[in-house]
């Protein structure tokens, strides 16, 4: 039987096809299942580890906050000596533990420094979701502003990489004097997107970490700290972010820094007390704003 050539090579543009949706939905749906790995780095730690710090840092103390659905989160804290000090929180990357930010208390003199772990993460329980992790953020916001020794009205919130999506979402429903930022983005679909420039991964993204939508409605100033050699988040994403920000914006370009270095040079930190020492010592208004 005679079989014309057209048809043969329709048949072998068919099988190609199907290879190729076959290959597409692979990886797709490898990407939809493993995101929360990629996106949560979760660090455990031991108890030698726990013990050095105490010996370490002997004016840290271990502080503890349960959830409503009962999770036990642990972190650190470093009271400043003052009867009634200004409060600084810091929220870490995806693949750093709260105990991390202690070796660079020394910039925070006169401040109280309280920094927790998420969940999954050093001693705390649970497992991370982007959604708990916002609830998290405002409840150790919440108990932290109402102890006694905590100057309300003077708040500052710090986040690094994945905890400066989380500093934005305090910022934006919590009244805070300051926000800092290291090596910020905008979102993590406009992230994924630079790899994967495909509508539909956006549908993908379970979690949004979405930055972007909050940013023009908080007021107060912000110090972005950023890495000229940052290949996580590209320049171009953190611009993004500081484009929207409605309150007045700074920013410290360290050329020579890593994604991962950023957080860990002094001259970091250095701008991060500069900042601090800028801040006008008035009360605070609606969340997002200053009263001047």
């Amino acid at each position: 039987m005679f079989r014309f050539p057209c048809w043969k090579k329709a048949r072998q543009a068919c099988r190609l096809l199907a290879l190729i949706l076959l290959f597409f939905t692979l990886f797709i749906s490898c990407l939809y299942l493993t995101q929360e790995h990629l996106l949560f780095g979760k660090r455990s730690i031991t108890a030698a580890r726990v013990a050095l710090i105490r010996s370490t840092y002997s004016n840290a103390e271990e502080i503890v906050f349960r959830t409503p659905d009962n999770v036990v989160l642990h972190g650190w804290t470093i009271a400043a000596e003052s009867e009634k000090s200004p409060l600084f929180i810091y929220f870490g990357g995806n693949s750093n533990l709260a105990s991390e930010v202690l070796n660079f208390s020394e910039y925070l003199d006169g401040w109280t420094l309280v920094a927790v772990d998420y969940r999954g993460y050093g001693l705390s329980e649970g497992k991370p979701d982007e959604k708990k992790l916002y609830e998290d953020a405002l409840l150790i916001y919440d108990e932290t502003t109402s102890k006694p020794n905590i100057d309300k009205d003077r708040v500052v919130i710090m986040g690094y990489s994945l905890g400066s999506a989380i500093a934005t979402y305090v910022a934006s429903k919590r009244p805070v004097n300051g926000v800092i930022l290291a090596a910020p983005f905008d979102s993590i679909s406009n992230l994924v997107r630079n790899y994967i420039p495909l509508k539909i991964i956006e549908l993908l993204v379970k979690h949004k970490f979405d930055s972007l939508s909050r940013a023009p409605s908080i007021s107060v100033p912000c110090l972005v700290l950023a890495a000229g050699k940052d290949a996580v988040v590209p320049g171009k994403n953190t611009m993004n972010l500081v484009k929207h920000w409605k309150g007045e914006t700074r920013l410290c370009l360290l050329k020579n820094e890593t994604h991962r270095s950023l957080i860990k040079d002094s001259k970091s930190w250095s701008a991060v007390r500069q900042f601090l020492l800028s801040l006008p010592e008035k009360k605070i208004g609606t969340a997002g704003t200053v009263k001047y």
